[in-house]
């Protein structure tokens, strides 16, 4: 075993300090081993949790200044457009107004490229600046592979639950998710599949997994920094109905980024779910009936109740 695993490591999510198993376990993930020390003192809770909100507001603002390039962009160009034409001033800039907001929506992919080089770059110079390490700091380490099935399953369970109870809802309440959705699936399936499998992932779990999440744990109990991450996760993609399935989603890699310790292991498992989802839009998959769906449901909750007992198993700390 390399010297560095024969080291006692510290689980900078919990404050755990753990030991590595005995020799031939080299691959054994860290949740599993046991703690041999007391959980520290707790860190002062409302300067870790102004530290969380402002890595919250850094990612609002470069998703706002993303959007406002894109806008201002698509604006211009349209603008000389319809000066060329001798359009009247008035005219035009109600009609600038109306494809600005078109194309705002219609290229939410090129938004989010935009905003993971505002929020991206900018953390790892200021990370750089101040000598500290950022995938440490964001928790980008690897986990067992061992794990991969129970994730595998806990992705599946989250996908078959959320998209059948999803649509078992009155048609009157999907009318505005059904139009949010729909602007996924504008440009390429390539393009909308590294945007929103790749690109947002990233991002989110950066953000709201890796550093807000740890920032929180330092200074509160597991469960509060679980809400208030989650609820902000929900809160951030706007539409009502996106906020449940979003904080449902965003309480479960909570979860599983505290036993992991890694943010590697919730972006696997939040890109398999928007990969998914945007094969769906981009398919025009037309769902069954709802007493198809209502199985569909319960067979989704069922596998992901069991995948995360599952999961819980064989993540066990000992304090």
């Amino acid at each position: 075993m390399d010297q560095e695993n024969n080291q006692v490591i510290e689980n900078e999510s919990t404050g755990n300090v753990q030991v590595p198993k005995a020799e031939g376990n080299d691959d054994i993930f860290l949740a599993e081993q046991t703690a041999v020390e007391e959980t520290p003192k707790k860190a002062n809770p409302f300067v870790q949790i102004i530290k969380g909100l402002a890595y919250f507001l850094f990612f609002l603002a470069a998703q706002i200044i993303a959007t406002f390039i894109v806008m201002i962009g698509f604006g211009i160009k349209k603008a000389y457009e319809y000066a060329a034409m001798g359009m009247q001033p008035a005219d035009a800039a109600r009609e600038v107004a109306a494809y600005m907001e078109s194309q705002t929506l219609s290229n939410t992919n090129l938004i989010l490229f935009i905003n993971a080089a505002l929020l991206v770059l900018p953390l790892m110079i200021i990370f750089a600046i101040r000598k500290k390490n950022f995938f440490v700091e964001t928790r980008m380490r690897k986990f067992s592979p061992k794990l991969l099935p129970i994730l595998l399953l806990i992705t599946l369970g989250i996908g078959l639950f959320a998209n059948s109870a999803l649509n078992l809802l009155p048609t009157s309440w999907m009318a505005s998710y059904s139009q949010a959705s729909s602007f996924a699936g504008e440009g390429t399936l390539i393009g909308s599949l590294v945007a929103q499998a790749i690109i947002a992932p990233l991002t989110e779990e950066i953000t709201f997994r890796g550093l807000m999440l740890s920032r929180f744990n330092k200074g509160l109990p597991a469960w509060i920094g679980i809400v208030i991450s989650s609820g902000l996760f929900g809160v951030m993609h706007g539409n009502p109905l996106w906020f449940f399935y979003a904080a449902l989603l965003g309480a479960v890699l909570c979860l599983i980024a505290n036993r992991t310790n890694s943010i590697l292991s919730t972006i696997m498992i939040h890109a398999l779910f928007n990969t998914l989802a945007t094969v769906l839009v981009y398919a025009g998959f037309e769902f069954p009936g709802k007493p198809i769906l209502a199985i569909v449901c319960v067979v989704g909750a069922g596998i992901l109740g069991v995948s995360l007992y599952w999961f819980f198993k064989a993540t066990k700390v000992t304090a």
